[in-house]
C-alpha cells in the first residue's frame, strides 16, 4: 500500500532535521504538523521524552471520530472518559495488526474535544536528512491501520454495532440513533437536550432524512422539520 511521507510543510520550513529539533526545543519539547491523504489524517511530531528525541506519527480514527466525540460529550466525568476512550481504541485495533510500540494516545487538541488516536514513534538519533526520516517512517506498522481508521462511519454511512458495543464495554455511553445508526449525544454545545450528531451543523435531524439530498446545500434551520434522531433500543 502507499505509505505517506514526511509532510512538505516540515521540509519547506526546516531545511534539516536538526533545524526542526532546534525549533521543537524552543517550542517546549514538541513540534507538530498535520497531513491528509485520500483516506487518512495524520499528526506528525518531534517529541522529547526521557529517552531523548523521538519522531511520532499519530493516525486519527476518522471512521469512529463521531463516536469518540459523542461518547466524550455524554460522559459525566470527561477526564475519566478520555482514559476509557484510549483503552477502547487500543482494543479497536484488530489483533492481527497489534504491534509493540503501537498504542492509543491522547495529544493536545485545538478544540475542547480531546484528540485521541493511534501512534507509533521511532528515535531521531542518527537521522540528519528528511530522506532518512521518510525511509524509517515507511517501515512503521501504524500505516497498516489506515483502512481501519478510515471507516466505516462517514457521512450517511452508519457504524456497525460492534464499535458501539466495544465503547459501552469500556464504560462509555456510545449512543446511536435508532433511525440511521449515527452516533448521537444530547450534550452538543449548540443543541443541548436534543439528540444530534456532531460532525455537521444541520441540527437535530436524523441522517436518514438527508439521504438522497445534498446536505451541503441545506442549512440547519431548513432541516428542523425533518424527523429527529432518537435513541436506539
Amino acid at each position: 500500500m502507499l505509505r505517506p511521507s514526511v509532510p512538505v510543510e516540515s521540509t519547506d520550513t526546516y531545511t534539516t532535521v536538526a533545524d526542526a529539533l532546534a525549533a521543537a526545543e524552543e517550542a517546549g519539547g514538541v513540534l507538530s504538523c498535520f497531513s491528509f491523504d485520500d483516506s487518512s489524517e495524520y499528526e506528525r511530531s518531534l517529541r522529547h521524552d526521557v529517552d531523548g528525541w523521538r519522531y511520532e506519527v499519530m493516525l486519527h480514527p476518522r471512521g469512529a471520530c463521531e463516536l469518540v466525540k459523542t461518547s466524550w460529550l455524554d460522559a459525566d466525568d470527561q477526564d475519566q472518559a478520555v482514559e476509557r476512550l484510549r483503552r477502547a481504541l487500543a482494543v479497536y485495533v484488530p489483533k492481527g495488526l497489534r504491534r509493540p510500540g503501537l498504542e492509543a494516545v491522547q495529544r493536545p487538541s485545538t478544540t475542547s474535544v480531546p484528540r485521541i488516536g493511534w501512534a507509533q514513534s521511532l528515535p531521531v538519533a542518527g537521522m540528519q536528512r528528511w530522506k532518512d526520516m521518510c525511509l524509517a517512517e515507511k517501515e512503521l506498522p501504524l500505516f497498516d491501520m489506515a483502512p481501519i481508521a478510515d471507516g466505516p462511519g462517514g457521512m450517511c454511512e452508519p457504524l456497525p454495532e460492534e464499535p458501539f458495543a466495544l465503547f459501552r464495554a469500556h464504560g462509555l455511553a456510545a449512543r446511536a440513533c435508532a433511525g440511521c445508526a449515527v452516533p448521537v449525544t444530547d450534550r452538543h454545545p449548540h443543541w443541548p437536550g436534543v439528540l444530534v450528531g456532531v460532525e455537521n451543523e444541520y441540527g437535530p435531524a436524523c441522517d436518514r432524512s438527508r439521504l438522497g439530498a445534498s446536505p451541503c446545500s441545506a442549512s440547519a434551520t431548513s432541516w428542523m422539520p425533518s424527523k429527529p434522531a432518537r435513541p436506539g433500543s
